[in-house]
Order: C-alpha cells, then structure tokens, then sequence
C-alpha cells in the first residue's frame, strides 16, 4: 500500500513511517521542515520538501498516487494559537482542506487525522470519551474540532474513508524541547542540563495539571491497525490515568538520579486543568491498548535522550 505522512519528519509523524515502513508499505514524507528535523527522515521513505497549503501539493499526489495520508503536519502551539488564530486556522484547516481536495481528485482510499483528545476531552468526565462536550479554551482545539467534522463531509460526500485519532499527551524518544514541545522533553532536557523544571499550577491544584501520558511507540501500533482493519470515526489514544506535573517531575528525578530546581508559575491561556481519556471504544473496535506505564516509558525516554547529551 501506498501512504502518504505528512509531518514525517516530526516527532509522532517519523514513528508512524517507520511502523509502516517495517509492516511492508511504500512510504512518503511531505515535510516543510519548519518543525520537524531531517534527522528523524527514514532514508527508506521518499521526500517531499514542501508546505501542505501549496501548489505543489498537486504534483506530488500525481507522482506518488497514495492510497492512503496520515496527516500529522500541523500547527501544534496552542498558546500560539491564541496569539495568532488567523495563522492556526490557515495551517490547520485551509492546509487539511487541500489535502482533502487532493484526496477526491486523485482516488485517495483512506484519511487518517493525527487530531487532539487533550483539545477536545470533557473537563466534566474524567477520563473523556468521545462523546464528550469539548470546553473550546482555544483557536487550536476549534480548528481540531472543525477538521474532524471536516472529515465527515469528504467521507459523507465522496466516499472517502475518514478516522481520527485524538490524542493524549504523547512523548517518547525523538521528542525535542525546542517550541511547542511536551513537558517530558522539556523537564527532561532540564534535568540533563541543571535548569530549573516549571510548573504551571492552577487554582487547587498546585501540583499542576493533569495529564494522560501516553508512550509514543503505543500509539503508531494504533496507525498500523487502521490501515489494515479500515476502521472510521473517532478514537481516542490514551491510557485512561491521570498523571499530575509535579508527579511528572518526581519520576524523572528518580530516574535520572538528579534532582534540579522546581519553580511554579500561574497557568496560561488555553491550559485545562484535566485531561484524561477514555480509550475503551478502540479497544473493543480494533482491540488496541497501552502496554507502556509512565515510568517505562519515561525510563526509555530519558535515556534516549541522556545518550544524545552524552555525544553532545
């Protein structure tokens, strides 16, 4: 099979290629290259340099005729989005909207939308099902919600089988805490370096905000599931356990077996004070779940990374 990753070259995206390059597809990456780096480009997979809101998207649908596109390029900052929602909206939605057109021109069979549960779970029920009321705290978690209905359309439309993917926080190795990273690259990068880890506490809640963390090699095997099984609708990938910042903090020192300063800082705009997901639908339609706990997964991380600052 064909598929086509765009944000391949980006944390969660170069996973996810290299999942379907071991399961036997043919892969290729669309990249700007704006976040992602090429050193996460597996040289098994064909390259396209280019932006998804281009004219040259057109080209590179006609040259690799992809049966499949998981779309994971995106704009991912959610205080950035309430700066600038204009930009968000662009990136997030006009860039889907010409991947879907480019989708029913050229035959596309299946979409697959790396899409957000922490933007989109219910604040009321913890862990959040799919069918929550989402609470719209941002520009990011609006056009993630659009893009999702989006998706309904071209499947409702022009036959294009459509699923969505809703995310917990995701961290692992090739995570990086440059911009809009995940708190476990940044405290991790922290710790190695002697730099203070922030905590954002909330009212009531001065261990910080809760979290579902979930190991990013579980995730693609859910990526490797849906294009076998061809599943549509929405699901979320999560672990189902609530993990405080502070927490977070704690099991990386124990791991490491260095502890740095902690400092606490008042929440910005856009912060949920929870977050968690509830992943039992998948696991009845594709009998996906974790397998990684936090502490496996953060043991595997900071090692990856420690090894990196080692040869630094």
């Amino acid at each position: 099979m064909r598929i086509l990753v765009t944000g391949g070259a980006g944390f969660i995206g170069s996973h996810v290629v290299d999942a379907y390059l071991g399961a036997g597809h043919e892969v290729a990456v669309v990249d700007n290259l704006s976040t992602g780096h090429r050193d996460n480009l597996n040289p098994a997979a064909k390259f396209f340099e280019a932006d998804i809101r281009s004219d040259r998207m057109s080209n590179i649908f006609s040259e690799f005729r992809p049966d499949v596109v998981n779309h994971h390029a995106a704009q991912k900052s959610v205080p950035y989005s309430v700066e600038n929602p204009r930009f968000d909206a662009d990136v997030n939605l006009m860039g889907l909207l010409n991947l879907l057109d480019l989708c029913q021109q050229h035959g596309v069979q299946q979409f697959i939308l790396a899409s957000s549960g922490g933007a989109l779970a219910d604040p009321g029920l913890i862990p959040s099902p799919e069918s929550g009321s989402p609470l719209f705290v941002s520009p990011y978690s609006v056009a993630k919600y659009a893009s999702e209905k989006y998706l309904e359309f071209y499947q409702h439309t022009y036959g294009i089988q459509t699923l969505c993917f809703r995310y917990a926080n995701v961290y692992g190795p090739r995570q990086t805490p440059d911009g809009e990273a995940g708190v476990v690259a940044i405290f991790t990068q922290n710790i190695l370096r002697g730099l203070p880890c922030k905590i954002y506490a909330l009212p009531g809640m001065p261990r910080g905000a809760t979290r579902d963390y979930v190991y990013v090699k579980d995730l693609v095997v859910a990526h490797e599931m849906a294009v076998t099984r061809r599943v549509s609708g929405v699901y979320n990938l999560g672990t189902g356990i609530e993990t405080d910042t502070r927490t977070l903090v704690d099991e990386l020192f124990a791991i490491s077996g260095r502890v740095v300063p902690v400092t606490v800082q008042g929440a910005r705009a856009g912060d949920l004070a929870r977050s968690c997901l509830d992943s039992s639908k998948i696991a009845r339609d594709l009998g996906w779940s974790f397998t990684t706990s936090v502490t496996d997964g953060l043991t595997r991380t900071y090692e990856w990374a420690h090894s990196l600052h080692e040869e630094s």
